[in-house]
């Protein structure tokens, strides 16, 4: 569709209902899909059938196993795989030194309520596939999320849809695992029921960017630091994001850590809470060394939860006194309530 082109939405004589609602309307130039790279081991040639009603669970957890063996990396053909069963691990299709990759991620996907990956070791690498899941609540004592587990060193997430689970990516879950150096790039995360990405359990030197992010159940991009469980989180950077209707938290938010950024994003239409909230809250790690939150835009952020009136960019020492915190070249537009707005017993 070239630059000023006319889209015309039509309701034609056959169309009969008593009204028709057009709530968004995204358009993009779509690449042809991507052909198998070299040295790849297909789903296919494991089993796995695409655009049919069969089980391909277990032959892309076979698949995953034959690919480590051989040193190849796995590909993910055009078409929509079903993962309805729960695999041998129940936490997902463990994956460590491994890359998968598909055609792209409007052509490849995995559907099903089990269509989960949890990272295992290091060098977890994903690219250009979908994941379509089917959660429809709010569980946190089951694995239900897109991507699970901490990332170890080298590992990468590009251009990764990611819809209907509980979160896109939990990223650092216990101590085993953590996490330095991921980068999460070009990707989207769209109707969660918990956060897009969170940074947790000492996550480090890791980017969130060039991402896309609507209607997250919490936190779109998180990074959180808790003491009981992990190290600090530091150095960490989300930055050239969009990030639209969290319906439930915030668009950005750090918990504790050090030398953790926020820069250069947009964030537009909080239904709850703020649009970036810095934060001593959730048993998180002390702030230390330069929390930097620059460059943003908060369009229509803010808003009503546990009778408060949260402003556009809060700032928030609820467990502890906060240091360190530099706040820069934002542009806060019709916020909902306080454009900034700092509370808390130790401020």
């Amino acid at each position: 569709i070239p630059a000023r082109a006319t889209i015309k939405l039509q309701k034609d004589e056959d169309d009969n209902a008593d009204y028709y609602v057009v709530d968004l309307v995204d358009l993009e130039q779509v690449a042809p899909p991507k052909a198998m790279p070299p040295d790849f081991l297909s789903i296919s040639e494991c089993g796995a059938t695409p655009d049919d009603v069969s089980e391909d669970g277990g032959a892309i957890y076979d698949c995953i196993f034959q690919a480590r063996a051989a040193v190849k990396g796995l590909w993910i053909p055009p078409g929509t795989f079903e993962i309805n069963r729960m695999t041998p691990d129940v936490r997902g299709l463990s994956v460590a030194e491994l890359t998968i990759q598909g055609a792209g991620m409007w052509y490849s996907t995995l559907h099903g309520p089990f269509a989960r990956f949890y990272c295992t070791g290091s060098n977890c690498r994903f690219s250009d596939f979908a994941i379509l899941g089917e959660t429809t609540v709010r569980d946190d004592k089951i694995p239900d999320n897109g991507f699970n587990g901490g990332a170890g060193s080298g590992s990468r997430m590009e251009n990764v849809w990611v819809e209907h689970t509980k979160a896109g990516w939990w990223i650092g879950q216990g101590n085993s695992n953590v996490t330095n150096g991921l980068v999460v790039r070009g990707s989207r995360f769209r109707n969660l029921f918990a956060d897009g990405v969170n940074f947790c359990n000492g996550t480090s030197n890791s980017v969130v960017e060039q991402s896309h992010f609507r209607n997250t159940g919490d936190d779109a991009v998180a990074s959180w630091a808790p003491s009981f469980d992990g190290g600090v989180n530091s150095n960490n950077v989300f930055r050239f994001n969009t990030v639209q209707l969290p319906w439930r938290a915030n668009c950005f938010a750090i918990y504790g850590g050090k030398d953790n950024r926020i820069e250069d994003n947009l964030c537009a239409d909080v239904v709850t809470y703020p649009g970036i909230l810095i934060a001593q809250q959730f048993d998180a790690w002390p702030f230390s060394g330069t929390t930097t939150v620059q460059r943003n835009s908060l369009i229509r952020a803010g808003g009503p939860m546990w009778n408060q009136e949260h402003g556009a960019l809060k700032i928030h020492a609820a467990e502890g006194a906060l240091q360190g915190i530099v706040v820069k070249d934002l542009l806060i537009d019709s916020p909902t309530f306080a454009g900034i707005q700092i509370q808390g017993p130790n401020q």
